[in-house]
């Protein structure tokens, strides 16, 4: 049984209200990718998906924060070892600023 997934969509929404940050993913997909995987659940041979799907926000939540936390760890250790002078490759102080995985 082949699946075109590109027909699986995912919106990811996030608030802030107070000092919590909130982020709401909707998942859609055909109900029909889920016939087969709904039995092999019922009779206990694959865990849940809500499972694997709570696992993997709280895995790319941590992964993107501890890449920011190192992100701001280097430019501190930077700074503190060599005076930055200024380049013309902008506000980076000739650093290269690699993008940090998001939720997509």
């Amino acid at each position: 049984m082949r699946f075109e997934f590109e027909h699986i969509t995912v919106e990811v929404k996030d608030s802030t209200q107070g000092d919590e940050r909130t982020f709401v993913v909707t998942l859609k997909a055909p109900a029909t990718h889920f016939q087969m995987t709904n039995h092999l659940r019922q009779r206990g041979v694959i865990e849940p998906l809500d499972s694997e799907l709570k696992q993997a926000a709280r895995d790319a939540t941590t992964s993107y924060l501890r890449d920011a936390e190192s992100l701001v760890s280097l430019r501190a250790a930077l700074s503190k070892r060599t005076p930055m002078h200024r380049t013309n490759e902008g506000e980076t102080g000739g650093m290269r600023l690699v993008r940090v995985r998001r939720l997509k």
